[in-house]
C-alpha cells in the first residue's frame, strides 16, 4: 500500500519532484555506469544545495543525504536489460528523522 501523499512532510515532497525530474532527464540516456555516476552526482548536487539551504539536517553533506545509482547497489541486471534504472535516497529531515525513496525511471535499454 502506498503511503498517503499528504501524509509527506513539504519537503520530502518538493524533493521526490525535483529528484523525478533530474532523473526523467536521463530517459534517453544509456542505462550504463556513466549515466548512473552522472545521475548520483546531479541528485547530490541537488541536494547538497538544499542541505546549504538549511533544508536537510546534519553538520556535514555526507549526514544530510546519501544517494546509491548503479547495479549491484539498487539495481540488478534484469532491471538494467528491462529498462529501469533506479535511484535510493536518504535524506536527514530532522535531527534523526530519515526518509528514503526509491526512484525508477524507464529507460532506452543497455549500452
Amino acid at each position: 500500500m502506498k503511503p498517503d501523499e499528504s501524509q509527506k512532510p513539504p519537503t520530502l515532497t518538493q524533493i521526490e519532484a525535483s529528484v523525478t525530474a533530474i532523473l526523467s532527464d536521463y530517459a534517453f540516456a544509456p542505462n550504463n555506469a556513466a549515466t548512473w555516476a552522472a545521475v548520483t552526482s546531479g541528485v547530490a548536487n541537488f541536494l547538497t544545495q538544499i542541505w546549504a539551504q538549511g533544508g536537510l539536517a546534519g553538520d556535514k553533506a555526507q549526514d544530510a543525504f546519501s544517494v546509491a545509482c548503479g547495479v549491484g547497489s539498487t539495481m540488478s541486471g534484469a532491471d538494467v536489460l528491462e529498462g529501469r534504472m533506479i535511484v535510493a535516497v536518504t535524506v536527514n529531515l530532522s535531527s534523526g528523522q530519515f526518509e528514503a525513496l526509491t526512484l525508477t525511471q524507464a529507460m532506452r535499454g543497455p549500452d
